[in-house]
């Protein structure tokens, strides 16, 4: 389940919490927004794909190419902390992400155990 936090805080980002990513996009930004950091846990012993996309509509898990793609190793985690102007990448329709089990564009395998990620976002 997604949860976002705003931080009220010119200098802090706006925080999208979720426990239960799987194959399906997730939005967590409407409208343009910067890609500032994250903190994924991947509890399964293989590798999982964080991929993101700028769609206006939920993209479609295996078909519809991800601007971005992280790898996270089998049970760790992957930080990446929150920096004042350092964008990790611009989204300008929407900011959306999913998990798969495969690096491939057209992958939509989702992982055995959901992945908990919290994404960081500047509108």
């Amino acid at each position: 389940m997604a949860i976002t936090t705003k931080k009220g805080s010119a200098a802090g980002p706006d925080v999208q919490r979720d426990t239960t990513i799987t194959n399906t996009a997730v939005r967590a930004y409407n409208g343009f927004c910067e890609l500032t950091g994250w903190n994924i846990q991947n509890p399964n012993t293989s590798i999982v794909y964080l991929k993101f996309w700028d769609q206006a509509a939920a993209p479609t898990v295996g078909t519809t190419i991800p601007d971005k793609t992280l790898e996270i190793p089998g049970s760790t985690t992957l930080y990446m902390e929150h920096e004042t102007n350092r964008s990790q990448g611009t989204f300008d329709k929407a900011l959306w992400y999913a998990a798969v089990t495969g690096r491939g564009d057209t992958d939509n395998t989702a992982p055995t155990t959901a992945v908990y990620a919290e994404i960081y976002y500047k509108p």
